[in-house]
């Protein structure tokens, strides 16, 4: 991961007063901690395949918290998902037109800032 515009954004997002939690693909979890981590962020990654995310994933890895629900300030709920929708480096993967609303109406339903 190099320090895109989406990074950027994350780091002005995260800062080390206030637990941040991140949800990245599985593939980008090493480079996201090295970059994130010392900002306060703590990462959350889910599945992947070779269509990209897979949806099933990230509704199971954000379960656990109710959306519009206030922050525990030990687990706060998640408020970012990094993904790239096509030509996710190092596996070349894209997301399918199926699996794209898929994770729009997850977006929807947890409020989260898509990068």
């Amino acid at each position: 991961m190099t320090c895109s515009l989406s990074i950027k954004l994350t780091k002005n997002y995260c800062n080390r007063t206030i637990l941040v939690q991140v949800i990245v693909l599985d593939v980008f979890e090493r480079q996201c901690c090295v970059q994130l981590r010392p900002l306060g962020c703590r990462i959350l990654p889910v599945k992947t395949d070779h269509n990209g995310l897979i949806p099933s994933s990230l509704r199971e890895a954000l379960s656990q918290w109710t959306p519009g629900a206030p922050d525990d300030q030990q687990n706060p709920v998640p408020k970012i998902l990094y993904t790239v929708p096509n030509g996710v480096n190092p596996t070349g993967a894209s997301l399918t037109l199926e699996r794209k609303q898929e994770i729009y109406e997850v977006y929807c339903e947890c409020l989260l800032l898509l990068l």
